[in-house]
């Protein structure tokens, strides 16, 4: 399966599911990640929060999202809390909405809070997908 993160900025949320997820599919399945707006980089404490749980940044830097990344995923998640999923109904992918709110990228802990979050979060879809559910 082809699974596409998406949030606001492509800076913190998405990029933290596209490489959790890259770890514990190890190949099984493909990944990317977007953003509606791309502006910032990713910030040392979002790869160091990773980090602490053994996971490597995947891609650095943001990217935006293309009518050829719809084309390409079987299912997109949005995992931020202000990006409205009516916006992505018009294509034919499963939606799925995790609704995670964004930090400040100096609170180091509640990056690492939404990290765990997502881990769980990406860890879950991963054996679903493995189990043939979607």
């Amino acid at each position: 399966m082809k699974v596409m993160f998406i949030c606001k900025h492509n800076r913190f949320r998405s990029k933290v599911a596209e490489s959790i997820f890259a770890n514990y599919a190890n190949g099984r399945h493909q990944v990317r990640s977007r953003g509606l707006i791309i502006d910032m980089d990713v910030h040392p404490n979002v790869k160091k929060a990773l980090k602490s749980i053994g996971v490597k940044l995947k891609v650095d830097g943001s990217r935006s999202l293309s009518v050829e990344d719809f084309n390409w995923a079987d299912i997109e998640v949005i995992v931020a809390d202000d990006v409205p999923k009516k916006l992505f109904l018009q294509y034919d992918t499963k939606i799925i909405v995790w609704k995670i709110r964004d930090t400040h990228q100096t609170n180091y802990k509640g990056i690492l809070a939404r990290v765990k979050d997502i881990e769980k979060r990406v860890k879950k879809l991963v054996e679903e997908l493995d189990n043939k559910k979607y």
